[in-house]
């Protein structure tokens, strides 16, 4: 289930990459596509709970992964309950409510930049989940000023989405 963030679709680079990578290994996408309007801004967590809601009528029974794009992160709270790993792409662990579900999600792969201000990390994140931190990223999967940089940055994404995926299989 691919949940992009609020100005990021799912055909940027930093989510259609990862997707391709899930696609290639026989995984089937769903994903969610949204106009992110003030009254979802609002309450963020409702959007994407009603997103789920509907989403989860087409992946009953089947087996699960969610890839996420930072307020798609909100899922990170659905998918600790029904035991559903994921991965987050720029989490909003600055968030304590994120933060606690996805400490509690299975074995997970969250992927942040250092100059991503919605990222906070714990030992207890580090110790539980495969994390990749590309230097200098920003929230919206850039390297400000240097594209060469930036796809250099994705690249460690995709390759970290790539072994992290290639785990789910064995």
């Amino acid at each position: 289930m691919v949940l992009p963030g609020a100005n990021f679709e799912v055909l940027h680079p930093g989510l259609y990459w990862p997707t391709q990578i899930l696609l290639q290994r026989g995984w089937r996408i769903i994903r969610a596509r949204w106009i992110w309007t003030p009254k979802a801004a609002e309450d963020p967590w409702r959007a994407i709970f009603s997103t789920l809601d509907v989403m989860s009528g087409y992946v009953h029974g089947l087996r699960r992964i969610y890839l996420a794009k930072s307020v798609g992160t909100l899922a990170a709270e659905t998918a600790a309950a029904e035991g559903v790993p994921g991965i987050w792409l720029t989490p909003l662990t600055s968030d304590a409510r994120v933060a606690a579900a996805i400490r509690t999600c299975p074995t997970s792969l969250l992927v942040a930049g250092t100059r991503d201000d919605s990222w906070q990390h714990g030992d207890e994140l580090r110790q539980r989940h495969q994390i990749c931190v590309v230097s200098d990223m920003n929230h919206g999967m850039f390297v400000p000023g240097s594209w060469r940089s930036t796809l250099r940055g994705l690249q460690q994404v995709n390759e970290a989405v790539e072994a992290y995926a290639d785990r789910l299989l064995v």
